[in-house]
């Protein structure tokens, strides 16, 4: 999380590149105003794409996540699930800090 045009996305595609992990980035920049079911669409596709790849950990990122409304409380239910699953899925969430 940071202020507006410091590099987050730049160091996570970085970052991104130089891990073995798999994974996939998506942005919010380009979903609907008020599209609740987004992040729960494309974490559901990160784990299809770890299961059906076999890896053993998958990186989901996704960019300008407070973007989506409600997206906190969406993300703080789905990664329970998956702890509670045990489903390695890895995520990144990037932010902009409103001050």
């Amino acid at each position: 999380m940071g202020p507006r045009q410091v590099g987050k996305t730049t160091m996570v595609n970085q970052l991104f590149k130089q891990i073995s992990t798999s994974g996939m980035f998506e942005s919010a920049d380009a979903i609907a105003v008020g599209n609740s079911t987004w992040i729960e669409q494309i974490w559901e596709t990160g784990r299809l794409k770890m299961k059906t790849r076999s890896h053993q950990e998958f990186l989901l990122i996704i960019d300008e996540i407070q973007k989506n409304p409600n997206w906190s409380e969406t993300i703080k239910k789905i990664w329970d699930e998956d702890s509670r699953n045990d489903i390695p899925l890895k995520v990144i969430l990037h932010s902009v800090k409103f001050y």
